[in-house]
């Protein structure tokens, strides 16, 4: 034994952590293939960490494509007596329902 040596072999590691956290420049009301907004994916209790979609399954936001033109007349809405407003949330019912079914 050796009155040299000590008590501890010391290694010294770099831990890179990656933290995925809320834009506020993105846009709130961006839509993810969820159906679910931007916003609905991160924890304001968390330093808005990204945590994944509150109302369902999606662990990743990922930005839906826009409405397609003829969507609503294949879905047998008349465009014309919707609001825009009708017309995206009917859009958004959908990519929630077309998600649950792959999940």
């Amino acid at each position: 034994m050796s009155k040299k040596e000590k008590p501890y072999i010391v290694k010294k590691k770099v831990v890179t952590v990656i933290e995925r956290l809320y834009n506020p420049k993105y846009g709130d009301d961006r839509i993810c293939v969820c159906g679910h907004t931007y916003y609905r994916h991160f924890d304001g209790y968390e330093n808005n960490r990204a945590v994944g979609c509150k109302y369902c399954q999606c662990s990743d936001f990922k930005e839906a494509p826009p409405m397609p033109k003829n969507f609503l007349s294949k879905k047998g809405a008349i465009k014309v007596l919707l609001s825009k407003q009708d017309q995206l949330d009917i859009y958004h019912r959908h990519l929630e329902e077309t998600f649950n079914k792959k999940n």
